[in-house]
């Protein structure tokens, strides 16, 4: 509703926070959202900053911010949702400059093994673009799909026995993992909520694109008409990210047979993200995001969009072929709108709480921001053996008792 006046925008503030503080336990990314869509309402409205013209509305944004590190600080790792060619390796190199600990850690390889994309090597967490059959051998150079990650069935890549978070959850906890990457389909109860659950979009034909060039390096006989790819591809070529969200049902449907029923599910299991970005608007959204939404110091990923917009410039579409390729992922395009939307509202968020504690400085302790070190009021003497940003890593209390 518009908000008329000043006293109408603290009324819906105030609302707001009274609601937070009485649901603290259930208060998620929704009602964080909300609250920076009230902000720009008001921005909207009177052309004034939010944090600024009113003392209820910071107070809304301080206690959604409390209980959004109160909550993150009980999950024991972070999972990046990883949709391939959008971004993600380069997190998964930050992640290390930020001191987490990835799904090889333990081998004491992890300085070199951003290359492998922090993937859970037992979880089969790595990419898969194609599963359709071929008449050549496995990896022999005359399959044209060679280079594409290609698997006969589900099961040959990711074993029924490890498509579970209580699967994973017991991996991240034995190897003492804090950051990992999916590269592929959700498990069978979607986003794991043990986990603080982010994820990178990037602009669906860009992706594509990026994709289709990404196998020109590998010097993959590569398609060159949009038909063929799609017809060999279609995991990445036909409403990907609706594929990797829905789950496994999704993720291998044959050529158009991704639904609306299927982007409905996805679409709740992008809402259920405690983070969203999107890669157009990483350079300027990145540094807020990463350093108060993640909790992460260093930031390395910025002209990280500049320098894809460069490379994707190599193997263009033409007229017919992104026609043909926009038939193919009406529902993609749909979802993306819906992701750069909330990542929209995120970067709102985590705005206006890097506003506050640069107004505030030396009121609170700066690592009260991104440091799970020295533990919150609300939660005296707690520590924890490791962590990445907020996500702490088995709690410990003065007398090391695990939680």
């Amino acid at each position: 509703k518009p908000l008329r006046s000043l006293t109408a925008f603290e009324a819906a503030a105030g609302k707001l926070k009274d609601r937070a503080v009485s649901r603290r336990q259930t208060v998620g990314p929704v009602m964080r959202r909300r609250a920076a869509q009230l902000g720009l309402c008001w921005n909207a409205t009177s052309g004034l900053d939010p944090m600024s013209s009113s003392s209820a509305y910071r107070g809304l944004v301080d206690k959604h911010f409390d209980l959004y590190t109160d909550a993150m600080r009980f999950k024991f790792a972070v999972a990046f949702l990883h949709a391939s060619k959008a971004g993600g390796t380069s997190f998964c190199a930050l992640s290390y400059e930020n001191d987490c600990r990835d799904p090889i850690f333990g081998n004491g390889t992890s300085g070199s093994s951003w290359r492998w994309n922090c993937w859970s090597r037992t979880h089969g967490d790595g990419p898969v673009w194609t599963t359709l059959p071929s008449k050549w051998a496995p990896g022999s150079r005359k399959d044209p799909r060679n280079g594409w990650w290609a698997v006969s069935e589900p099961s040959a890549f990711r074993s029924p026995r490890a498509s579970s978070c209580l699967a994973l959850e017991q991996e991240v906890l034995k190897r003492e993992t804090t950051f990992l990457m999916n590269e592929n389909w959700l498990p069978p109860e979607g986003l794991c909520q043990r986990f603080m659950n982010v994820a990178l979009f990037r602009d669906p034909l860009r992706r594509f694109i990026s994709h289709r060039n990404y196998l020109k390096v590998l010097r993959s006989p590569l398609p060159v008409q949009v038909s063929d790819f799609v017809r060999l591809a279609p995991v990445i070529s036909n409403n990907y990210y609706v594929r990797v969200l829905a789950g496994e049902s999704a993720f291998f449907s044959g050529l158009g047979n991704v639904t609306g029923l299927h982007l409905a599910a996805a679409l709740d299991q992008l809402g259920a993200l405690d983070l969203v970005l999107t890669l157009e608007a990483l350079d300027t959204h990145g540094p807020v995001l990463i350093r108060r939404g993640l909790g992460w110091e260093r930031n390395k990923v910025l002209g990280l969009n500049r320098r894809s917009k460069s490379r994707d410039a190599d193997l263009p579409l033409d007229a017919k072929g992104e026609a043909l390729w926009r038939a193919h992922n009406a529902l993609d395009l749909q979802l993306y709108e819906r992701a750069a939307e909330l990542a929209e509202l995120d970067y709102e968020f985590f705005r206006q709480v890097h506003i506050s504690a640069e107004a505030s400085a030396g009121a609170w302790p700066d690592e009260h921001f991104w440091k799970m070190s020295p533990s919150s009021a609300e939660d005296p003497g707690v520590d924890c053996k490791h962590t990445c940003g907020y996500a702490c890593h088995l709690r410990v209390g003065p007398a090391e008792e695990t939680w």
